[in-house]
């Protein structure tokens, strides 16, 4: 049972980044054929943090750009979580 003060209040796999909820993510299900678990922020839309079974956690960014008249998916590491912080 997670304590009270570090439970995440998650909306599907969405929820409000902050340092606390994305440093109490749990390792993503090893047992899961994906290798990654993927979660997005709330607040900041495309903002990602993702979440690999030994529990390595990467701040993404997903967007889109417009191609003529076709939409392309880009994804960019922001790095990993822990050395650096974009969050308070």
């Amino acid at each position: 049972m997670v304590p009270k003060n570090q439970r995440i209040e998650m909306h599907g796999s969405s929820f409000k980044f902050n340092k606390r909820n994305i440093e109490n993510l749990p390792p993503h299900d090893p047992l899961s054929p994906s290798t990654e678990q993927e979660y997005s922020d709330l607040e900041c839309r495309g903002l990602k943090v993702s979440v690999s079974k030994n529990g390595r956690k990467f701040l993404l960014h997903r967007y889109r750009i417009m191609r003529g008249n076709k939409s392309i998916r880009r994804c960019y590491r922001l790095g990993e979580f822990g050395p650096f912080s974009l969050l308070s």
